[in-house]
């Protein structure tokens, strides 16, 4: 899985400071952007995982379908002669 980069908040508090905020601002500061970092990141990875899977699905729904047209078809053959 990618390890996507989180926000260092010592190094943004300490820049903040720096540049003379006060405490208070740098505190509300740093909560927004953590607030606007995404939450929910689909990875190449777990991207590929997923379709693998609803390919999968997809060609068991696929056989199903397959056994029961078969089934069927037998079926009709022996009732109509």
């Amino acid at each position: 899985m990618t390890i996507i980069p989180c926000l260092d908040t010592n190094l943004y508090a300490n820049k903040l400071r720096t540049a003379g905020f006060e405490d208070t601002q740098v505190e509300t500061l740093i909560e927004l952007a953590q607030e606007s970092q995404p939450k929910d990141i689909v990875t190449g990875v777990e991207l590929a995982r997923q379709l693998s899977e609803l390919k999968a699905d997809l060609y068991k729904q696929l056989w199903l379908m397959g056994i029961g047209i078969v089934t069927l078809t037998v079926t009709l053959t022996k009732l109509i002669p």
